[in-house]
């Protein structure tokens, strides 16, 4: 009997690691990722990324819809998945558990959470790296770099599933314990 596929959402705010944990989720599981940032990177690659504040937006709205007509492709042939964004739990809660109830999907969210002068450091070297994608750097402007600092670590994004949720603590990633995380994860999956 072949399993139900199994979703893993990595959410939280921006700066929390949540890529990078993603990444080591997919490959200790053998699923496929898939990273918000790398679709509208893939976006600004080809449209451009020098744009008004309402094109940027509908850049930030149509990549939430690619991600989730890719999930929903891959999860209707039984594909399991690692996701990652920051999730809005109003738009996105609903949607989540749609697909669970459309396709048995075992829903596991990984919620990375860090201390707010963590998330405001990160921010910053972030902003001070080349390979930070200028698609970013110019939506951060349209908004205002202080306006984005200021609300780090103000809004709980956290979903509202109908599947297990970790919390985890990425302050330090090093004192990450992995072990625990894959046996919550092996454990939910069925």
């Amino acid at each position: 009997m072949k399993n139900n596929p199994t979703l893993i959402i990595v959410a939280g705010l921006p700066g929390t690691g949540k890529t990078t944990l993603a990444k080591k989720i997919a490959d200790e599981f053998g699923f496929v990722m898939v990273s918000m940032d790398a679709i509208k990177e893939t976006m600004w690659g080809t449209m451009g990324h020098e744009f008004e504040f309402d094109f940027a937006d509908k850049v930030g709205k149509t990549a939430f819809e690619l991600l989730f007509h890719f999930m929903e492709l891959s999860l209707s042939k039984g594909i399991s998945l690692v996701i990652e964004a920051h999730f809005h739990p109003e738009l996105n809660n609903e949607r989540f558990n749609k697909l669970k109830e459309k396709y048995g999907v075992n829903l596991i969210q990984i919620y990375c959470d860090c201390e707010t002068e963590t998330l405001r450091k990160r921010f910053k070297e972030r902003m001070g790296q080349d390979s930070y994608h200028k698609g970013h750097r110019h939506v951060i402007s349209l908004y205002g770099e202080d306006k984005v600092l200021n609300s780090l670590g103000t809004k709980n994004k956290r979903l509202t599933i109908n599947g297990e949720t970790y919390d985890l603590d990425t302050t330090n990633p090093e004192m990450i314990d992995y072990k625990k995380l894959f046996e919550f994860i092996y454990d939910n999956i069925k």
